[in-house]
């Protein structure tokens, strides 16, 4: 009868806890942010047509995996204290936002490209990248990147 009424309370037999939840959610967020700011470091963002949305591409990349765990989790049911499901998202969105300050620096506000430049597999195109900041002249630039993939590196090192 006890084992029953412990499969009745949901988490007893699996042992997840809202403390455990946080953890897995907090450590999941904490790899996409880190992953979004090593691609905002070598510069890498969306091929010039789709360029607009590359923030949209960074901010779910620091964001989706997490909220996934997170449903993924709550599905579960887990036992505890439920004070973490508030602490969860107060604690993400803190560090999200750390996230976007930190990677808002490497983007540009618009890119204009001359037409590209394949060789083989390779594209090349030479731009004019403009900052978010009015006041910065416009900046040679050159995106590299594969034919196929919707992702090319910006340099300014011609």
């Amino acid at each position: 009868m006890q084992s029953i009424e412990h499969n009745m309370k949901g988490t007893a037999k699996s042992g997840l806890t809202w403390r455990k939840v946080a953890a897995f959610v907090l450590i999941i967020l904490l790899a996409s942010v880190f992953l979004g700011i090593w691609l905002a470091s070598m510069r890498i963002c969306l091929i010039p047509s789709l360029f607009r949305f590359t923030g949209l591409f960074y901010a779910g990349l620091g964001l989706i995996p997490a909220v996934i765990v997170l449903i993924i989790c709550i599905t579960k049911h887990p036992s505890g204290n439920r004070l973490w499901l508030i602490l969860v998202p107060l604690l993400s969105f803190v560090l999200f936002c750390f996230y976007l300050t930190l990677i808002a620096p490497a983007f540009y506000s618009q890119i204009e490209c001359q037409p590209a430049v394949y060789s083989g597999l390779m594209v090349h195109q030479d731009c004019t990248c403009t900052s978010p900041n009015s006041l910065d002249a416009p900046v040679n630039c050159s995106l590299n990147g594969v034919g196929i993939s919707p992702f090319v590196q910006v340099d300014f090192g011609r």
